[in-house]
């Protein structure tokens, strides 16, 4: 892990590459979170070109992810989750 600049440090949207540079886990760690739903796609990051796209991590959630504080983060995703389930059916 090298040590950043401002502005590097401030940039929201990171790529897995980026975002490895400033947390103590591998890709391959991240991408095991991800598949364990730790991180979670909507929460701590998006896919914008689909399944097999790059995927751009929020620094803001993986942040708070860190220090423990995403269980917010989580269950407003849940319940928006749950509402657009009751809208569908």
């Amino acid at each position: 892990m090298q040590t950043l600049g401002t502005a590097e440090q401030t940039k929201e949207y990171l790529d897995l590459n980026e975002l490895t540079e400033r947390i103590p886990f591998r890709k391959r760690a991240i991408e095991e979170f991800i598949a364990r739903g730790v991180l979670i796609e909507g929460v701590h990051f998006r896919q914008p070109a689909g399944p097999k796209g790059k995927r751009v991590f929020f620094w803001s959630s993986i942040e708070q992810w860190l220090r423990g504080k995403d269980f917010l983060l989580k269950a407003n995703h849940v319940r928006k989750s749950e509402q657009a389930r009751h809208l569908i059916s």
